[in-house]
């Protein structure tokens, strides 16, 4: 939405159709120069600002757009909108194909791939006289309907911004819906977004066609306004333009596509045209004030209104945190009623060597940690050890996996299972093979040798994001959240596998986009309450304590609502009492929720305390299994984690 007040939006849409009559007409022209900008920046801010894909090759998918609407036009008499949405159909297609090669490179590479793609698109196809008319380019008529002249440009203005108010609203859809998380994990961690059921492939294509599709219509459009179209308008400067005034405006967000254009357009027409001393160095002046806003702020100009925001809650707290210490303890009242005493500041004390006072928020996130700890010895002294496993068939097994990595054995013939229902540890010394044989049971890794089944199906050669949706989910030792959203939408990106709603639905919000997820927020908040982050849900993750973001990572997980959960190294930057209230947690996923539960850890009090059953590695090999009483007194296992000789 472009506002979501009901008064402002009525507001603006008023000055939106008041403006060419009000102002004068080469403000109409501008607005119209901004309309098709403000198209080109938000091909750039979907592709670049929220899939993380820099492409250099944006002029070149807008010439292919303009030039196939020339075409249409003067071969098929096909006029707009009709050649909009064929040239946007177009540009998607050869964005695509850029796309297939984006998907094995990226960041540098990727950038200069593209840059590369863009020159052979100006020597090549936009130069090919039968396409674009040759150096001299194509000229077209303007554009008339039976009810309107488009030739004079206030009317043009009704066509080209309802246009791009469209696009920018169903963008923005995209944004808030499935596909638009998606996004934003595949930009924050590949990884992380393959073990949450998004198929990164698909979804990266999909931000190619959609970023295509846009600028090919801006591309059409500025056919249009010019009525003429020449590979020079075209060249690898003007991608490089989009880019940079997208940077400008703010990479990240729909607005700062607007704004950019809006800054630009006016710079241009007044700025550089009107102050002699800038009419020759306009890139210069430019390129310098790029400069400056990414140092300045990097998040680019609608940045600023955050920053703001930021700098005003931290002056919030701050004010907060002096009256807390300015506060007064009064005395009560004597029998007589005397009056009081002058108040005393709290912290003053007699003893000037006495401890500190203690926040009554950090009292109680204290108590609740000694209870944690209570609840959880209470827990495991009432439950005892197992002495016997399940009868029931696997979950997972693992047969004689063998990884290398060149010349080195990471895991040699590692052979185990899981039962359903239990929580089933894999330890060893640092260097053991641990986390590679977990990277190998998610898919991130494929055996040399050796086979991976999960609920009775072969899945040793089974993509990642296929595994997520056969109910397998994963926490990391090195924590992949996603810093650009907040607690709240990170959790959200976990229920991709339980939206069923696709991307036409998402595109223009049906009923089925919000159905799923307003039963998905629901499934979210369930989940954040019983970890107890709930207060946490409006907050970006980045800044967040580190136990809090242990926990999130593990909510994200549970949301996916999974057969199993692979947990690696979950308590690591954990103090004791964070780790039993950690603990107390993995009971209630296990017992109240009915998970199964795989961790790889170090902290053995952790791993003696809550797994049924154990696997020891050493050396990429099998050393050892079985309860954790046994394992605790098995020769061998002290041997490898104490550097002893095992005695036979």
């Amino acid at each position: 939405m472009l506002t979501r007040r009901p008064l402002m939006r009525w507001v603006l849409i008023l000055f939106l159709i008041a403006f060419p009559f009000i102002f004068p007409s080469n403000w109409a022209d501008m607005a119209v120069r901004t309309s098709i900008l403000v198209l080109s920046l938000l091909s750039v801010v979907i592709l670049t600002g929220w899939v993380g894909q820099i492409s250099l090759a944006q002029a070149a998918l807008m010439g292919v757009g303009a030039f196939t609407a020339a075409q249409l036009t003067n071969h098929l008499n096909l006029e707009f909108p009709l050649h909009a949405i064929a040239a946007g159909g177009a540009a998607a297609a050869v964005a695509i194909f850029i796309g297939l090669f984006a998907l094995r490179i990226r960041g540098l590479y990727l950038a200069i791939a593209t840059l590369a793609f863009q020159w052979a698109m100006e020597a090549s196809f936009l130069e090919w006289h039968p396409f674009s008319g040759g150096f001299n380019g194509v000229k077209i008529d303007p554009l008339k309907w039976p009810c309107c002249d488009f030739s004079d440009v206030k009317l043009l203005y009704f066509l080209v911004w309802p246009t791009t108010i469209l696009l920018i609203l169903m963008v923005a859809n995209l944004r808030d819906s499935k596909t638009g998380r998606a996004w934003f994990a595949i930009r924050s961690s590949e990884v992380a977004a393959k073990t949450l059921g998004i198929n990164v492939t698909n979804y990266k294509l999909l931000a190619f066609a959609v970023s295509g599709f846009i600028i090919g219509v801006a591309g059409s459009m500025n056919l249009n306004y010019i009525q003429s179209a020449t590979p020079l308008d075209y060249n690898f400067q003007r991608s490089i333009l989009f880019l940079a005034i997208a940077v400008l405006g703010g990479i990240g967000a729909i607005a700062g596509a607007v704004v950019g254009a809006i800054a630009y357009v006016f710079s241009d027409q007044y700025v550089f045209t009107l102050a002699d001393f800038l009419k020759d160095k306009t890139d210069l002046f430019a390129g310098g004030l790029l400069i400056f806003t990414i140092l300045q702020n990097p998040a680019g100009i609608i940045g600023v209104r955050e920053q703001l925001r930021e700098k005003a809650a931290e002056r919030h707290a701050r004010k907060e945190r002096r009256g807390q210490k300015r506060s007064i303890v009064l005395e009560p009242a004597t029998e007589t009623g005397a009056a009081l005493e002058e108040p005393e500041l709290v912290g003053a004390s007699a003893d000037a060597g006495g401890p500190p006072p203690v926040s009554g928020a950090q009292q109680d996130r204290d108590d609740e940690r000694k209870a944690a700890s209570q609840r959880l010895a209470a827990y495991t002294s009432a439950r005892g050890q197992r002495m016997e496993r399940s009868s029931a068939a696997p979950m997972l097994e693992v047969r004689d996996v063998t990884i290398r990595f060149g010349g080195v054995v990471a895991n040699d013939a590692v052979s185990y299972e899981v039962r359903p229902g239990e929580i089933c540890g894999l330890i060893g010394p640092n260097g053991a093979g641990k986390t590679t044989n977990f990277n190998c049971v998610n898919g991130l890794l494929v055996p040399n040798s050796g086979s991976v089944r999960f609920m009775g199906q072969d899945i040793t050669d089974k993509a990642v994001h296929g595994r997520a949706k056969l109910g397998m989910a994963r926490t990391f030792q090195l924590m992949r959240l996603f810093p650009r959203l907040t607690v709240f939408e990170n959790l959200m990106v976990g229920t991709h596998l339980q939206n069923d709603s696709g991307f036409g639905s998402n595109l223009l919000m049906l009923g089925r986009t919000k159905t799923e997820d307003r039963r998905n927020r629901d499934r979210v908040k369930e989940v954040m309450s019983m970890l107890g982050i709930s207060e946490h849900a409006e907050s970006r993750v980045a800044g967040l304590p580190f136990g809090i973001l242990r926990l999130i990572e593990l909510g994200r997980a549970l949301v996916t609502q999974p057969r199993m959960l692979l947990l690696d190294e979950p308590a690591s930057g954990l103090d004791v009492s964070e780790t039993d209230a950690f603990a107390e947690i993995l009971f209630k996923v296990r017992d109240e929720m009915g998970h199964t539960i795989f961790i790889i850890e170090h902290d053995m009090r952790l791993v003696m305390m809550i797994c049924d059953y154990l696997y020891v590695l050493e050396f990429g090999r099998n050393l050892a299994e079985g309860f954790p009483q046994d394992v605790q007194s098995n020769p061998a296992v002290i041997a490898a984690y104490l550097g002893e000789e095992s005695v036979a």
